[in-house]
């Protein structure tokens, strides 16, 4: 689902627990981190980190990086288009799932961008995910549904 927030509602601040610091798109830290996150295998790492490199680039995507005792556990950006505010590209390392990560990058994000006058948040996530519940949580309401086609491989010749 698509989903929407108004800045104007009260954010919560960002658990304690976890330092959040915004970092450069270009920091390999950052982009470890969030391939890492998104268990893209180790293939694929070189072509994926070019990829998404490129994008934070071209949206100038504001980067946060979320810690516990200094490790890197969670990733996360904001980007604004149109004057309207777009968390996008959150990520938590598996070994680190259900420590709060999400919800804090997502309380950051959010303060950061009413610290920048706008007045609108916008998200997207999986249906019956856990990004839909912590959207959820911070006061994300679904405004629509997009249904996603797949189209089944091909078996492959033996």
């Amino acid at each position: 689902p698509l989903l929407y927030r108004a800045l104007a509602q009260p954010i919560d601040a960002p658990s304690a627990a976890l330092e959040i610091d915004e970092v450069s798109g270009e920091s390999a830290e950052f982009r470890d981190t969030f391939i890492r996150g998104y268990e893209i295998p180790e293939h694929d790492h070189e072509g994926a980190a070019r990829i998404m490199e490129a994008r934070w680039q071209s949206e100038r995507a504001r980067c946060f990086l979320a810690r516990v005792a200094g490790k890197p556990i969670g990733a996360a950006t904001l980007v604004v288009i149109d004057g309207i505010a777009r968390l996008a590209n959150a990520a938590t390392l598996p070994e680190a799932r259900n420590l709060g990560a999400q919800t804090a990058l997502i309380r950051t994000r959010l303060r950061a961008a009413a610290e920048a006058n706008l007045a609108l948040a916008t998200s997207d996530a999986r249906q019956g995910g856990g990004s839909l519940r912590n959207l959820a949580r911070a006061g994300f309401a679904v405004c629509a549904q997009v249904t996603q086609w797949r189209k089944p491989s091909r078996a492959q010749p033996a």
